[in-house]
């Protein structure tokens, strides 16, 4: 027995079902993709609930797209080098000092 990882996997069974869909009737081929597409969405809808479950993640993600759209963002690579230089001048207990110096970095970020 050979041990696959997930993607390995799941391109065995994207080749078998491919071998199958070719032998079916134009009406049974619509049947799996219109039972493929239920099968889509209702992950999809899955996924969404699973997020809206976390205590504060709607909440969280409004604030986010309203930032986002009053250009109130920090680069990721700003963020990144500050993190790196707090951490290189003295270890997390200057973190947040030095990143309230920022202004909006620390608002963003924490807050």
């Amino acid at each position: 027995m050979t041990v696959q990882t997930l993607s390995e996997e799941k391109t065995l069974l994207i080749g078998k079902a491919e071998q199958l869909l070719h032998l079916l009737s134009p009406e049974r081929l619509q049947s799996v993709v219109d039972f493929m597409s239920y099968l889509y969405e209702r992950e999809c809808w899955e996924a969404t609930e699973e997020l809206e479950a976390i205590p504060g993640f709607i909440e969280g993600f409004e604030r986010a797209k309203k930032q986002a759209k009053d250009n109130d963002v920090v680069r990721f690579e700003d963020v990144r080098r500050n993190v790196c230089n707090c951490f290189n001048q003295g270890g997390a207990k200057r973190l947040s000092g030095a990143c309230e110096k920022r202004g909006r970095a620390s608002k963003s970020m924490f807050g």
